[in-house]
């Protein structure tokens, strides 16, 4: 509050000062795997150095390659398709989701969204990212018997261009395997894990080296 005096010394009534903070968003990352009917992003987590934002104000910021953009009575975007893509859209919790298209498996462009609170300010713009990562093809298990001198086998997978694979001694935690190999009498299976920056596929990729001992038959005359 405040109140100010006049030059004969009056004093005035108590005025209050009100502050509205203004909503700010901010960017966000998720991860996709390939083949995932779509990926739902809760863009709202980390929206909180301002004013929290209204989930049903949450909007899309059009692309200039969108098409099929539709917009609710409020005049925020909830849904806009990018072609050869897939389609992204905003649900009543103000959750981002992006569903692809068939045989879609790249990185979508990134979007922006914004959103109001409850005065109606409206925040910045900010980018949601999604990052695909997919699950390794093994490169098939492989049995043959020893050689002289032992052979070494080496354990493939594949994964799409621009993504890699890290090889571990376990399905799940174990040790990263700089090569994956097997030059001596037995079987060991390695876990191959699709990696695309800071993603990593949900689940790991078995492949089984063995090597087995030859067999001797004499044959009596």
């Amino acid at each position: 509050q405040y109140n100010v005096e006049d030059a004969e010394g009056n004093v005035s009534n108590n005025a209050w000062i009100t502050i509205d903070l203004m909503p700010v968003a901010t960017n966000d990352t998720a991860c996709m795997t390939t083949g995932s009917t779509s990926t739902t992003v809760t863009v709202l987590t980390n929206d909180t150095t301002g004013d929290l934002i209204v989930p049903s104000r949450v909007s899309l910021v059009a692309l200039p390659s969108a098409i099929g953009i539709i917009t609710d009575a409020q005049g925020d975007i909830t849904q806009m398709t990018v072609p050869g893509e897939g389609v992204w859209s905003v649900n009543a919790s103000g959750q981002v989701i992006f569903t692809p298209v068939s045989g879609f498996t790249g990185n979508p462009t990134p979007v922006q969204y914004n959103g109001n609170d409850a005065e109606g300010n409206v925040s910045n713009n900010a980018t949601v990212t999604i990052t695909t990562v997919a699950t390794p093809v093994s490169g098939g298990n492989q049995t043959v018997c020893v050689a002289s001198p032992i052979q070494t086998l080496t354990a493939t997978a594949t994964v799409p261009a621009g993504q890699t694979i890290t090889w571990y001694d376990a399905a799940t935690g174990g040790n990263v395997v700089t090569m994956p190999t097997l030059s001596t009498i037995g079987s060991v299976t390695y876990y191959a894990e699709g990696v695309n920056g800071a993603c990593t596929s949900p689940t790991r990729t078995p492949v089984t080296l063995t090597l087995q001992p030859t067999v001797s038959i004499t044959i009596l005359p």
